[in-house]
C-alpha cells in the first residue's frame, strides 16, 4: 500500500510570460518517482494548477502528503497560480 503522497503543481497564469515547457517538466517528474523500484509514495500530478486545486489535493481524507513541488512563475514570497497571485507564508 502507498502511505505517502508527491503533489506536483504547475500552472501558466495567462497574465505572464508562457512557459512552454512546464508540461514536459511535469510529465517528467512524474515518470522519474513513478519509475523508482521500491517506491512507496503516489505521485499525482495537477496541472494548470489553481488555488480551488492545491486545496482539494491536500484535503483529500486519508492522504499523507510529504512533498508538494511547484512548477511556475514565483518570487521569494509568492506563487502565481492560474487563477490568482498567492502569498507565501514562511513556516518555522
Amino acid at each position: 500500500m502507498l502511505n505517502a503522497t508527491v503533489l506536483v503543481f504547475y500552472a501558466n497564469a495567462s497574465n505572464q510570460v508562457f512557459l512552454d515547457q512546464l508540461a514536459n517538466e511535469g510529465k517528467e517528474i512524474q515518470r522519474i518517482l513513478t519509475s523508482a523500484s521500491g517506491r512507496e509514495y503516489e505521485v499525482m500530478l495537477i496541472p494548470e494548477a489553481n488555488i480551488e486545486n492545491v486545496l482539494n489535493e491536500l484535503n483529500v481524507p486519508n492522504r499523507k502528503v510529504e512533498i508538494i513541488h511547484f512548477s511556475g512563475h514565483a518570487d521569494s514570497q509568492s506563487l502565481v497560480f492560474d487563477d490568482t497571485v498567492t502569498q507565501a507564508n514562511v513556516l518555522e
